[in-house]
């Protein structure tokens, strides 16, 4: 029974974090040049773990004109939240 509500609170969060990473990349497209506090909020929330990848992403590959750091991020916490499973 305690597993069970760990692993709905695991998801829960990851679901979250994914919906907010999403909303951040609609948002910023939709509001380009508009700042407003809704995307401000959901910057809150998303530019801690976006901006690891965007470093790695200017690192690696600097002057692309598209952010992929959304994409990454979605994918490694996929595979974090798969390790997490697992260890559950």
């Amino acid at each position: 029974m305690k597993i069970a509500l760990v692993r709905t609170s695991i998801d829960l969060l990851f679901n979250f974090i994914e919906l907010v990473i999403f909303a951040d990349v609609i948002l910023a497209l939709v509001f380009m040049s508009k700042p407003n506090k809704v995307l401000y909020f959901i910057r809150l929330i998303t530019e801690p773990i976006l901006s690891p990848f965007k470093k790695i992403q200017q690192k690696l590959i600097p002057n692309v004109p598209v952010d992929f750091s959304p994409f990454f991020a979605l994918v490694t916490l996929n595979i974090v939240e798969k390790l997490i499973y697992s260890i559950l």
